[in-house]
């Protein structure tokens, strides 16, 4: 069972609701509880001292949160599982052709750039076509190179200043 976009930190203090959770896993309707959230500084912490949580879901990309690897080591060394989502930065790297080379594309070092860090389990990624399968997957178990840094920053200095970061203002 997973809660998604889970903002506040004080559902882990709702009795009844966690409660409700308990039971069904008791009776067996699911093995493993997670939490999606768009705040992790705020809620990972929170769901650490629950102790509620198997596997959770957050954003994590070389662009928007780079620091976070501290936070999702803390959450690994407490036994909970971590899946990135975002990783692809807004995937606009269609429109910037010269982010593709014969060997590595943008999303490849996307994925490798998250799965590099030992506290990501897992990289949670959209594959709308058979072909993104074949591009997406040689990705996993290889290792980052600096070509791959140097197609992310390149990304990077490309989209900067319209990658809508989640939380973003427009004012």
């Amino acid at each position: 069972a997973m809660i998604h976009h889970v903002a506040d930190p004080q559902i882990f203090e709702h009795e009844e609701l966690l409660g409700a959770y308990e039971t069904l896993k008791k009776q067996g309707k699911y093995r493993f509880f997670g939490i999606s959230t768009h705040d992790a500084e705020a809620v990972i912490p929170a769901a650490i001292d629950s102790g509620l949580i198997d596997v959770m879901l957050v954003i994590y990309n070389s662009m928007q949160y780079p620091g976070r690897s501290e936070l999702l080591t803390q959450a690994r060394q407490s036994g909970i599982g971590v899946m990135a989502m975002k990783t692809m930065m807004g995937r606009q790297q269609d429109r910037i052709v010269e982010l593709v080379d014969e060997k590595t594309t943008f999303s490849q070092a996307a994925i490798k750039w998250a799965l590099t860090d030992d506290s990501v389990d897992s990289v949670l990624i959209s594959m709308r076509t058979f072909e993104h399968v074949d591009e997406y997957l040689p990705a996993s178990g290889s290792k980052l190179t600096a070509e791959d840094e140097e197609i992310l920053a390149r990304y990077q200095a490309a989209v900067d200043h319209e990658f809508c970061r989640i939380g973003c203002r427009p004012w």
